[in-house]
């Protein structure tokens, strides 16, 4: 069966994945959130990691929501995990520190002995996202842009997959599985999209699923970019509600969006 058709027959009748681990960073909200809540509908045990949590007592603000959303944290996405069908595990972490990873990558071992799939989702938000600025020529918007794009979103990527693969590789020797490591790109990658720092990042995301493969591939270990394309995510339906969207996207139509469980159905429908 095509993917496509998968897609579309809901994650309800893809494979299930009872017994395997999944670790999504930037699980919190939007596609994190949207992949771990699939993972979870379709059997995984999921470890939620990002920064907002009960906890920690931290909930990032650094994209407004509206008030109806809820609460945005690696615990509450962890109980929904589980409501869905799966086992969430709420993990505070700091995606751009790479000794948390090691040390979320180590509680993994200890506690399952395995990992199937990694989704390192999480993104710092762009300065400037909430107008125009966002999609200036980049010699106007400084290094901000580009620390912002490349920090957690590129670094902290590269970090999860170098932390990980150890275990992934592991899991594909014990078990009859082809562990996955997906990472979350964009067409930016491919074409000139909001600005040069976002583009370049994406397209070095691409890079690194490729280089990586040719280097995986014969452990049995799959690495991909995957695609969303525009996603109804909170901060952008917030966006849309306070009129900023528009302008920040360029005029992207957000009625004809993705939701972000949409990307989670295609990471199951890859495993």
């Amino acid at each position: 069966m095509h993917l496509y058709a998968l897609l579309l027959a809901g994650a309800t009748s893809l494979k299930p994945l009872t017994g395997r681990v999944a670790l999504v960073t930037g699980a919190s909200r939007g596609i994190g959130k949207g992949i771990a809540l699939e993972l979870g509908a379709a059997g995984c045990t999921v470890y939620c990691a990002a920064r907002s949590s009960r906890q920690t007592g931290f909930v990032s603000d650094d994209r407004p929501v509206a008030a109806s959303v809820g609460e945005l944290t690696v615990e509450q996405t962890a109980e929904d995990v589980t409501l869905n069908g799966g086992k969430g595990i709420p993990v505070p972490c700091d995606c751009s520190d790479e000794k948390a990873i090691e040390e979320v990558i180590a509680r993994i071992r200890s506690d399952e002995g395995r990992l199937d799939v990694i989704v390192p989702s999480a993104f710092a938000t762009p300065p400037k996202l909430a107008d125009a600025a966002f999609r200036d020529d980049f010699w106007k918007q400084g290094m901000e842009m580009w620390d912002c794009c490349h920090g957690v979103g590129l670094r902290g990527t590269y970090a999860t997959l170098l932390k990980a693969t150890p275990l992934l590789i592991e899991t594909a020797q014990k078990y009859d599985t082809r562990p996955l490591a997906c990472l979350i790109s964009s067409f930016g990658g491919q074409a000139y999209t909001f600005n040069v720092a976002y583009g370049v990042g994406k397209a070095a995301t691409d890079r690194l699923a490729r280089d990586a493969s040719a280097q995986l591939s014969k452990h049995d270990v799959d690495t991909i970019s995957l695609y969303p394309g525009v996603v109804a995510t909170e901060g952008n339906l917030e966006m849309e509600e306070r009129g900023e969207w528009a302008a920040a996207s360029g005029g992207l139509d957000l009625a004809k969006a993705e939701s972000p469980r949409f990307s989670g159905r295609a990471v199951v429908a890859l495993l």
